[in-house]
C-alpha cells in the first residue's frame, strides 16, 4: 500500500510542476467555489436544524 501511496504522491506532484494540459482553469475554479458554497449551505441549514449556531 506505501508504494501506491507514494507513486501517487509522485504523479500529482508531476502533474502540478509540469500542469495537466486541458484543464480550464477558470472553469474549475469556478466549479470548486460553487461546490464549496453548496456544501456550506447544507452543512449551515444542518447546524441550524440542530441548534449549533
Amino acid at each position: 500500500m506505501e508504494g501506491f501511496r507514494r507513486e501517487l504522491k509522485e504523479r500529482a506532484l508531476r502533474a502540478l510542476r509540469e500542469g495537466v494540459k486541458g484543464v480550464d482553469l477558470e472553469r474549475a475554479l469556478r466549479e470548486f467555489e460553487e461546490t464549496r458554497s453548496e456544501v456550506w449551505r447544507e452543512l449551515e441549514k444542518k447546524y441550524r436544524e440542530r441548534g449549533l449556531i
